[in-house]
């Protein structure tokens, strides 16, 4: 092999994160010197350089190592700093090799281009379907590493069958009694970022739509989890708690209006001493009203909910 031209034996590289460094290599026989080339391929012609045009002309820097092993085989490495998306995304690298008995010549069809490395989100915590009845608040976690942002959207199937998706502030104009609140935070120790998504006073129409959160990194947007929108319509009248005194009440409402709520006081024997009448507004679905009355002092205290012509809705709420 001693009239041999070089030869290459691996060739290699070329990956990067925006705004990082990509390294290109080659391992190669019978090679005494490598010259690196660039490949620009421009819009209606392709233009050829070495490195030191290359960086005059696009203000990029490099660095460039060349080793002889005891073996006889070369290995060169070229690195480009602070490599962007924008300026590389058509420029390819190649080389040409020599030594005392031949060349290889630099060939357009043997180069490799830059590549954006692939940093997909590392999921720590999954998103999760949860429930809550109508009225009542649904909060939505999602934990991943390498997540810059993270972004909530919504899909929902027509009559055809054909999915449209809508962001949140689309979501708010639907539902305009909900209140949708995302966050977004990053722990700077361990690296995790999580994405958090609260609807308040969530409507059972919801149950339509399924929520898909996507995470961002470097290199792409990616989905990675999604969960139906799961909300119990209410059916019944009921009071489901009274707390602070009863000043304040839990009220599940089926269908909107007013109402009136009495709040009567007994003593030990059973005897009535009191009553607090309270006319209010009662929202579709499950939520705390206030009473504008503390009630205490009493041996007995019972709770009762009225449409307007005095007929009870739901059962008495008594915690004694």
């Amino acid at each position: 092999m001693s009239g041999a031209a070089p030869r290459i034996r691996v060739f290699d590289g070329g990956e990067y994160e925006e705004g990082g460094d990509a390294t290109f290599t080659i391992w190669a026989d019978y090679a005494d010197k490598l010259t690196w080339m660039v490949e620009d391929r421009g819009s209606g012609s392709t233009s050829f350089y070495t490195l030191k045009e290359f960086a005059e002309e696009s203000g990029f820097t490099y660095t460039e190592t060349h080793q002889k092993m005891p073996s006889g085989i070369y290995k060169a490495t070229v690195t480009f700093h602070n490599v962007t998306t924008t300026r590389v995304y058509r420029i390819s690298v190649g080389y040409e090799m020599s030594n005392g008995r031949g060349t290889t010549e630099f060939n357009p069809e043997n180069v490799l281009p830059f590549t954006l490395k692939e940093i997909k989100p590392e999921i720590t915590k999954e998103l999760e379907t949860v429930s809550c009845i109508d009225g009542e608040t649904l909060t939505y976690c999602f934990k991943a590493l390498n997540m810059p942002d993270a972004e909530w959207r919504f899909e929902k199937l027509d009559e055809d069958g054909i999915a449209f998706a809508y962001g949140i502030d689309e979501m708010q104009e639907f539902f305009p009694e909900s209140v949708f609140t995302a966050a977004f935070e990053t722990d700077s120790t361990t690296g995790e970022s999580t994405a958090t998504l609260v609807i308040e006073n969530a409507r059972y129409e919801m149950l339509d739509y399924t929520l898909y959160v996507y995470a961002s990194s470097s290199s792409g947007i990616y989905l990675t989890g999604y969960a139906q929108m799961n909300v119990i319509p209410v059916k019944d009248f009921e009071i489901t708690d009274c707390q602070d005194s009863y000043s304040k009440v839990t009220v599940c409402c089926p269908e909107e209006g007013n109402y009136t709520l009495y709040i009567a006081g007994y003593d030990q024997y059973g005897r009535f001493e009191s009553v607090h009448i309270a006319p209010m507004h009662f929202t579709r679905g499950k939520a705390d009203y206030d009473t504008e009355k503390e009630v205490s002092g009493y041996a007995d205290v019972k709770v009762m909910l009225w449409d307007d012509g005095m007929e009870p809705l739901c059962g008495v709420y008594q915690e004694n």
